[in-house]
């Protein structure tokens, strides 16, 4: 299930749709293809698909995104369950817009810095992720998306 947003840059719909649809380039979707991987993306590339919302890293970036946009937001195991959520949820279309957009960025983010480690062998600064997924979230609410909002963007207070 994925709906396309025009306020997402393309890239990041396409990404997006893929990772609805199970065809982004994991060891698993590669290996059912006869693709053979080195040793070392294999074991850094096991946590892709639907680890975006469980593994280490992705828990602490959700758990300042929750205390950023202070709002409680359940614990999801796949971006299915998320999507299914923000559907459900009893918001304004701008609210849900918001959060989408910020978990958009953050899931973009973390798949950005896998690749980062795992094809460049460049180890970011983890501390840096959350601040850039702050301010790309911010970027396309602005300028993409047309809303008003600051850079504090706490939602819960708007609902």
């Amino acid at each position: 299930m994925y709906k396309w947003v025009n306020y997402i840059p393309r890239k990041i719909n396409i990404f997006l749709w893929r990772l609805a649809l199970d065809r982004l380039p994991t060891r698993q979707n590669l290996s059912r293809r006869g693709v053979v991987l080195k040793r070392l993306v294999v074991r850094l590339a096991t946590f892709v698909l639907n680890r975006f919302i469980d593994c280490i890293l992705a828990t602490e970036l959700w758990r300042k995104t929750r205390i950023w946009i202070d709002m409680h937001i359940p614990q999801f195991m796949d971006w299915a369950e998320l999507i299914s959520w923000l559907d459900g949820w009893r918001a304004s279309e701008e609210s849900k817009t918001k959060v989408y957009t910020i978990f958009t960025s953050a899931v973009w983010h973390l798949w950005w810095y896998m690749n980062s480690v795992i094809f460049r062998g460049e180890e970011l600064k983890k501390a840096l992720l959350f601040e850039s997924i702050c301010c790309v979230s911010f970027f396309w609410i602005q300028s993409r998306a047309k809303f008003d909002v600051n850079l504090n963007l706490r939602l819960s207070k708007s609902l």
